[in-house]
Formats: C-alpha cells, sequence, structure tokens
C-alpha cells in the first residue's frame, strides 16, 4: 500500500507531480483497515475528478485512466 514512484526533485515546485497513486494507496489502505466507506468516498472523487476530464497529468505517462493524453 505504497505509491513507490521516488521522490521526484527533478519536478519539485513545478507544479508536475500527480498525486492519483498515492490518493489510490490511500483507498486500499482504508480498506484493509475496514474503512470501506471512506475509501470509496476518495476513490469516488479521484475517478470523478479524472471523469471530469478537467486535469491531465503533466507528464502524459498514466496508463490508469487513459484520460491523459500526450499534447502535440
Amino acid at each position: 500500500m505504497e505509491a513507490v514512484h521516488g521522490t521526484a526533485p527533478d519536478i519539485a515546485g513545478q507544479d508536475k507531480a500527480n498525486p492519483t497513486a498515492l490518493l489510490l494507496s490511500s483507498v486500499m489502505m482504508l480498506r484493509h483497515l475496514g474503512l470501506v466507506d471512506k475509501a470509496e468516498a476518495i476513490q469516488n472523487a479521484v475517478l470523478g475528478t479524472i471523469a471530469e476530464g478537467k486535469y491531465r497529468c503533466a507528464l502524459h505517462l498514466c496508463t490508469f485512466c487513459g484520460a491523459c493524453v500526450q499534447d502535440q
């Protein structure tokens, strides 16, 4: 239950970090602890934000949701 991607010092302070993995890791932890209602609330918020399409990751590496499209 850990989002393992390193600390990314090369993009620090540039608003490029994508917190999706960290949030979904917290969902797994909450489910493990039996806090399913809290896990569902966070997961629904994450997926709702992705579905909204307003925010895309700056790194174009996401394969989880397909919402990240490389800009030309």
